[in-house]
Parts: C-alpha cells; sequence; structure tokens
C-alpha cells in the first residue's frame, strides 16, 4: 500500500490528474511500467533456473543410483 500511494504520488505531482498530454507524466508511467516488467521477468527467470537446477540434481542422483541397484539385483 505504501509503495502504491508512493507510486501515485510521484506519478500525479505534477499535473494532479492523469493528463496524458504532459510528457512528463508519460515518461513516469514508462519509467514505472519497465522496472516493474524487468522485475518480474527476472524474477521468471529464477524461477526457471532454479527448476532446471532441480532437474539436474535429480538426473544425477538417479544416475548414481541405477549402477548400485544392477549391481545389488546381481
Amino acid at each position: 500500500m505504501a509503495i502504491g500511494w508512493s507510486l501515485q504520488s510521484w506519478l500525479l505531482s505534477s499535473s494532479g490528474n492523469f493528463g496524458f498530454d504532459d510528457p512528463g507524466t508519460v515518461l513516469k508511467l514508462i519509467v514505472v511500467t519497465l522496472v516493474i516488467t524487468m522485475h518480474f521477468d527476472a524474477k521468471a527467470r529464477e524461477t526457471e533456473a532454479d527448476k532446471r537446477a532441480a532437474e539436474a540434481r535429480l538426473r544425477l542422483l538417479q544416475g548414481q543410483m541405477e549402477p548400485h541397484f544392477m549391481f545389488n539385483t546381481l
């Protein structure tokens, strides 16, 4: 809530309303949108990297387990 209020105050500080005719307001809105987009994109990449790392660890463990299973079965 505090972040939203701060963003609203910052965006509306120049004109008092969403006057898209003001280039400063439009530029602020673009900057905020880009920052938020970059944040969520970075989070998505981090999540995907964690998923790939977990799958790689699982494959490593499976590769270690299979020879022992075959030896113990024989």
